[in-house]
This record gives C-alpha cells, sequence and structure tokens, in this order.
C-alpha cells in the first residue's frame, strides 16, 4: 500500500463523534502511515510527542518538503518528570506548528494540556482526523502548484517592494504591443528575474541567520525555510510544466538559477579568496594536471567551437586544477571538464568553481570512483528503455549499440 492510500485510509466522522471510535480510527492511521504497532494505550503513546513528530515527517517527505521536525527523544526515560513533562511539551508545539504550517485550521488545533494532562482526548483525536483529511487533499493535489498553494505566502516578499524590474503594467500601457513575440519574452524574462531575486533574498536571509546562530527560522518548520521550500517547488514546477507566464528560463539566467538551486552561490560567499588560494597552489605537474592537459582541447565539440574561445579553455583548465587540490581524495576523473566547459557557457570562472564543488557533492561516490553505480543505473535505463520502448531498443542494437548510450544522450 503506498502513502497515498494510507493517508486516505479511514472513515471521515460525522460531527457527533465517539471518542473511542475516533480513537481507533487515529490509531490505525497513524500505524499505517508510520508502518508500526503502537504498545499500550494511545494517550500513553501520544504523550511524548514523538509520534506526532513523526507523522508530520512522514507527511512532509509524501509531499517533496526537504524540512523535517526533530523532536526530542527519550522524554519516557528521563529520569526526572519535570524534563520529560518539558520534552514532551517542546514535541507537541512543534506538531502543532506543523499541523499549521500544512493547512489544519486553528479551530482544529488543541491546546498542549488536552494530550499532556490527558484533558481533552477527543480534541487531540479530532486534531488527527483534522490533519487526515488535509493530508487527503495534498495528495490528490497532484501538481507542484496546487500543493504548494494550500499555505499562504509570507506577508513580506522583496517583490512586493520598490524594485528595478521592469513594471509589467508599464510594459502594457506604454510602448509595447503586449500580443507581440517581444513584449511576451520581455515579461516573461522579467518574472524570472523577480523570482530569481526573491530566491536569492531568501537565501541570503538563510545565511545571515545562520551566521548569527538563531536557527528558529531556517530550520524545520521555521517561516524562512518554509519560504525557501515553496520558492523551490515553484520554481521546480515551472521547469516541469509549459507555463505560458512564464515561459522557458531565459538564457542569461541559467546560470544565476543554477548557482542558487545548488547552494554554489552561497559557498562562494562564505569562501571568498578560497579560489585564488588553490590557483596559487599549483607548483609542480601532477597525475590530475597531466590528465586534464590530455582532455582540454578534446572537451567541446566542433559545433560548440564557435562559441568557445581559448581564454576559456584557460579558464577551464584553472577551474579544473583548483578543484584538484580542493578534493585531491578525488583529484580529476574525466567527466568534470564537460561539466566546467557547460558551466562556463554561462557562469565566470569563480562560479563554474563552485558549481562544480557542489555537483560532485550531489553525486555519489561511486559514479566518479569505481563508477560501479554509473554502470548499474545505464543498464538499468537500457532494461527500461527495451521494455517500454522495443522500438527504440532494437534500433540502436541495429546501429551496433548496447543500449547503455541512451543515458548519455539523455543526460545531454
Amino acid at each position: 500500500m503506498d502513502l497515498d492510500d494510507e493517508l486516505a485510509t479511514g472513515v471521515m466522522l460525522s460531527p457527533t463523534r465517539n471518542m473511542s471510535r475516533d480513537g481507533e480510527i487515529v490509531r490505525r492511521w497513524m500505524e499505517m502511515v508510520l508502518g508500526d504497532k503502537f504498545s499500550g494505550d494511545l494517550p500513553a503513546a501520544l504523550y511524548s510527542g514523538e509520534l506526532l513528530c513523526d507523522l508530520v515527517n512522514k507527511l512532509y517527505k509524501a509531499l517533496g518538503m526537504k524540512s523535517q521536525i526533530s523532536p526530542v527523544r527519550g522524554a519516557e526515560n528521563r529520569t526526572s518528570g519535570c524534563e520529560a513533562d518539558a520534552d514532551a511539551l517542546s514535541n507537541v508545539l512543534e506538531y502543532l506548528r506543523a499541523c499549521e504550517v500544512l493547512g489544519v485550521s486553528r479551530q482544529d488545533l488543541f491546546q498542549p494540556d488536552d494530550l499532556l494532562q490527558a484533558k481533552g482526548m477527543e480534541k487531540v483525536y479530532s486534531n488527527v482526523l483534522s490533519l487526515q483529511a488535509v493530508a487527503v487533499s495534498l495528495s490528490n493535489r497532484r501538481s507542484i502548484d496546487e500543493r504548494s498553494s494550500m499555505i499562504n505566502a509570507s506577508d513580506w516578499s522583496p517583490m512586493l517592494e520598490q524594485s528595478v524590474f521592469i513594471d509589467e503594467d508599464d510594459l502594457e500601457v506604454d510602448y509595447l504591443d503586449i500580443e507581440s513575440p517581444d513584449a511576451v519574452t520581455l515579461m516573461q524574462q522579467s518574472r524570472w528575474q523577480r523570482l530569481l531575486f526573491e530566491y536569492e533574498h531568501q537565501l541570503q536571509r538563510k545565511e545571515e541567520s545562520d551566521r548569527a546562530g538563531d536557527s528558529s527560522a531556517t530550520e524545520g518548520l521555521g517561516p524562512l525555510a518554509h519560504g525557501i521550500w515553496r520558492t523551490e517547488e515553484r520554481i521546480r514546477g515551472l521547469l516541469l510544466c509549459d507555463d505560458h507566464e512564464f515561459g522557458a528560463v531565459p538564457d542569461e539566467l541559467h546560470g544565476k538559477l543554477w548557482m542558487l538551486a545548488s547552494g554554489a552561490q552561497m559557498e562562494m560567499m562564505k569562501h571568498r579568496g578560497q579560489y585564488e588560494l588553490l590557483l596559487a597552489a599549483e607548483l609542480e605537474s601532477t597525475d590530475s594536471t597531466r590528465q586534464i592537459d590530455v582532455d582540454l582541447h578534446r572537451t567541446v565539440a566542433d559545433d560548440d567551437k564557435e562559441q568557445w574561445t581559448e581564454e576559456k579553455s584557460r579558464m577551464m583548465r584553472r577551474i579544473l586544477v583548483a578543484y584538484s587540490f580542493y578534493n585531491p581524495n578525488l583529484g580529476y576523473c574525466q567527466g568534470l571538464n564537460y561539466i566546467v566547459a557547460r558551466s562556463l557557457q554561462f557562469l565566470d570562472e569563480e562560479e563554474a568553481f563552485y558549481l562544480l564543488i557542489q555537483i560532485v557533492k550531489l553525486v555519489p561516490d561511486d559514479y566518479y570512483t569505481t563508477m560501479l553505480g554509473l554502470a548499474v543505473d545505464q543498464h538499468v535505463f537500457a532494461d527500461l528503455v527495451r521494455l517500454q520502448y522495443p522500438e527504440v531498443s532494437e534500433r540502436l542494437t541495429e546501429l551496433g549499440g548496447s543500449g547503455m548510450e541512451l543515458s548519455l544522450a539523455c543526460a545531454l
């Protein structure tokens, strides 16, 4: 049974509720979603708040949210009753904040003492069933835009303030034919600029909060963390669908989006001067530098050489050599040159270096050491194509291929 089925399992009750029946439904639903049976009675199982936080984390994961609650564990094992109560209260408050974020109305929340002192277990059960209803609604909203629109955006946005971007009303009224391709392109570009500006501003605020040691807004259910998630989901949704208002990402903004989404922009800001120090470290020839020099002039395809220059080749060499010193365990492996070459079409030298760092961090080790992981995934992909599109697989075989080439073609 997948999570969507589990979310939908349970009986939606009438306004006149039976508490014992509510408790049984809550128990069954939570056990199915969490994949574990509860021991003892339900109020005792819920007391510490840990299971409620685990439930929210399960829902967050199903919805693609990066944030997770970190409940205080082991409250029941505390020697001091006061400590256990404080930990349980902290967990319950985290859970209630999560309910609001997910869209449970305030009237369906409960007071901590309703659970911690068992003063109102019917309110606790009613709350969990309300969360169930919200979860079912969210699970039925298949598009990213639909899911992220469940929650009201934050009150403040840099896009609401005066900015350097072109006002679309001015574009329409003053001098542009709104139906012309140029006007449409200009407005789409302005919309992407605004969206990436907001994204960058959110990331900068997060970095400032992290430096100040204030994680309340930037981790878990903090408003800034959730705002960043919403923006990333919005961008992901625009990339996955043919949105006529935004259109494709303008060429000049590809690099900006890569830097922000990968975290390379913030890494570069935190490590000013690091790249220059790594460049100064090249004192002698190494295995990595020798292989880089071999690959340097066979990286760019003939069709792309019109947009390529010798200066870009020198930039690519500096980036790859600097990276080999930055990550001596890897040094250099073939394939990094292609990443850097593509990056330099949209980024300057230092930006491309930090983007390379972030990309390699995202890739499993066996993709660039033994390459076993890459080979396995290529074979799996080829088998899937053979099963779903046998005519494509047969054509590749006729041409002398093995099918593994498909993954390379699709990646490019």
